[in-house]
């Protein structure tokens, strides 16, 4: 549930708060609407890589380490944030676009990769190992790094959205243009 009230925070339209906000009345810092969740902390786009556009979020935690990451699609490519501690969230990270900006991009998590899809022309599929983020020390290494895809499926142009059935651990390309041939075998 902690990722849930973490992730919160990347939609969020444009404001100073930087705090944390609790959930009162369905209202996180008497503006937001919350259902139930507490605003931890606020990024504007900007400082999470830009772009004109963010549009989908998702979460990941490392096993072995419990480190916790949100992945962040914004027109221009992928953000990654480290939210271990959520009222010190870290940009660690970002995957550009395969090829163009698009005000959509969506995104899966599947055991430890990310799978991201765009409705930018000849976008095909962006795949992320996230274990790459557990060797990024924000001490050591000036951050944001800029990341490359793990590997790129190219079956099809643009799609509008990835689906997984999580028990099979099964990718569906939504809404998916110029299929060019079988998605299994990314």
């Amino acid at each position: 549930m902690r990722i849930f009230t973490v992730l919160l925070f990347v939609f969020i339209a444009q404001t100073e708060l930087q705090s944390q906000s609790i959930c009162e009345n369905n209202f996180a810092g008497g503006i937001y609407p919350c259902d139930g969740y507490d605003l931890f902390f606020y990024f504007p786009l900007e400082e999470i890589g830009g772009g004109e556009k963010g549009n989908d979020c998702c979460g990941w935690t490392h096993e072995p380490s419990g480190r916790e990451f949100a992945v962040f699609c914004r027109s221009n490519g992928t953000a990654f944030v480290e939210i271990t501690n959520p009222l010190q969230p870290l940009y660690l990270s970002e995957l550009p676009t395969e090829t163009e900006e698009s005000i959509w991009r969506d995104v899966k998590v599947v055991g430890d990769y990310a799978l991201i899809v765009s409705e930018a022309d000849e976008h095909g599929m962006q795949v992320f190992d996230l274990n790459g983020l557990t060797s990024i020390d924000p001490d050591v290494i000036n951050t944001p790094i800029v990341m490359e895809a793990s590997a790129h499926y190219s079956g099809f142009g643009s799609c509008h959205n990835i689906a997984v059935n999580e028990d099979s651990q099964d990718a569906f390309a939504v809404g998916a243009y110029k299929w060019l041939d079988n998605l299994n075998s990314v």
